[in-house]
């Protein structure tokens, strides 16, 4: 996904000229969705669950166990400042901070935020991450490796019939904000929005 439009890009450039202090430190999220595991397995468990070969076991029929390591941001001002400016419509917002590192294990969000749309940014100051998706059409693990500075993408949760895997992993600090839509119409309308110079 590439973004175009001025003012979106002006709203981006502005904050990373900011000076935001940020000291959120990432830790495991434990909970219905994540068991109980040792920080000290770090390394083991972030390139076990972001694995290609983690994401084949699961459509084998293996336990979909998801394991994270990240934090929230979007009450604090460098997370409010992206969702307060930016000049399109959107119905739910969501942040996710590895910092000074993080990963996201293979899940997906059916149980959560089942059938929404989204647009995600995400800032890498170092770009030595990456995102990967599973598309069920063709079978295929997909790879999307960060660069430096803001990275896009945008893709449909999904439902039961048609679930979308996917999982991130960074080595260093990323800061991601998620845009939701409730309908097809509203995101495309977004999409179509930051896409091009010009306004809705």
């Amino acid at each position: 996904m590439q973004v175009k439009n001025k003012q979106v890009l002006s709203v981006l450039e502005d904050w990373e000229n900011i000076d935001w202090n940020i000291d959120l430190v990432s830790n495991p999220r434990f909970g219905p969705r994540q068991p109980f595991w040792d920080i000290n397995d770090y390394d083991e468990i972030s390139k076990l669950t972001t694995s290609d070969e983690y994401i084949k076991d699961i459509l084998k029929g293996a336990d979909p166990r998801y394991y994270s390591v990240t934090n929230v941001f979007g009450d604090e001002p460098y997370g409010k400042y992206i969702f307060d400016n930016m000049p399109f419509d959107y119905d739910h917002r969501y942040t996710s901070i590895y910092n000074p590192k993080g990963f996201v294990g293979w899940h997906n969000d059916i149980d959560s935020t089942p059938d929404e749309w989204l647009i995600l940014m995400s800032y890498s100051p170092q770009g030595d991450g990456f995102y990967k998706d599973y598309n069920l059409k063709t079978g295929e693990i997909i790879r999307t490796n960060d660069k430096v500075g803001w990275n896009f993408k945008r893709n449909h949760i999904g439902s039961q019939d048609e679930i979308y895997w996917h999982c991130a992993y960074a080595p260093s600090p990323r800061y991601t904000w998620l845009f939701g839509f409730d309908t097809e119409e509203k995101y495309s309308k977004a999409v179509d929005f930051v896409s091009n110079d010009a306004t809705i």
